[in-house]
């Protein structure tokens, strides 16, 4: 499990309002997928994830006040394996393979 945290703020802001989830709990996201858009001393500012997986919990609601360095989502990371084999050819080939989804 990881988190995605709101980083610094502009010009020393000690808070900024959530103003559009672009996601959902249960939803899929890949590393660097804008989550939320925040409003910052009349700029807008959008958060992108730091990981792969699915979100599991928004800690925040839509107008909620976020400080830098507050967790915003939690995000059940997706761990990547590679599968390396031989094919007829003796030439070495490799695959990606993503954990099974819970049922």
């Amino acid at each position: 499990m990881k988190e995605v945290f709101v980083n610094d703020l502009p010009e020393n802001e000690e808070y900024a309002t959530i103003l559009y989830w672009f996601v959902q709990e249960g939803d899929d996201v890949e590393k660097g997928d804008e989550i939320c858009e925040l409003s910052c001393s009349g700029k807008n500012i959008q958060i992108k994830s730091n990981c792969s997986g699915i979100i599991t919990d928004l800690y925040c609601e839509e107008g909620d006040e976020v400080e830098p360095g507050e967790a915003i989502i939690a995000v059940d990371v997706k761990e990547k394996s590679i599968l390396v084999i031989e094919n007829e050819n003796n030439n070495e080939e490799s695959a990606e393979i993503l954990p099974e989804e819970p049922i």
